[in-house]
């Protein structure tokens, strides 16, 4: 299972639970990083590739043996996209 934005704070949720029964990757550029101190970050099933879902998609990095993918990236706070809507 890859998870864009899977460090965010409601999608590290969910990679927390995915992560007990499957092989989960975690592709995010840690703009806003809430799976810090969860311990998931060393959870021996868990890949984490740092990138940005606004950087082509030829160049991510393309992890082994992903059958399912949940493009979960986004924006965090509307402050942010009215300074910068970009």
């Amino acid at each position: 299972m890859l998870i864009t934005g899977g460090a965010g704070l409601h999608r590290h949720h969910l990679a927390l639970r995915l992560v007990e029964a499957n092989e989960v990757v975690i592709f995010d550029n840690l703009h806003r990083n809430a799976m810090g101190g969860t311990g998931l970050e060393q959870h021996p099933r868990l890949t984490f590739i740092q990138g940005d879902v606004l950087t082509p998609p030829p160049c991510w990095p393309r992890p082994r043996a992903v059958t399912t993918s949940s493009y979960m990236a986004s924006i965090a706070g509307v402050d942010t996209v009215m300074k910068n809507p970009c």
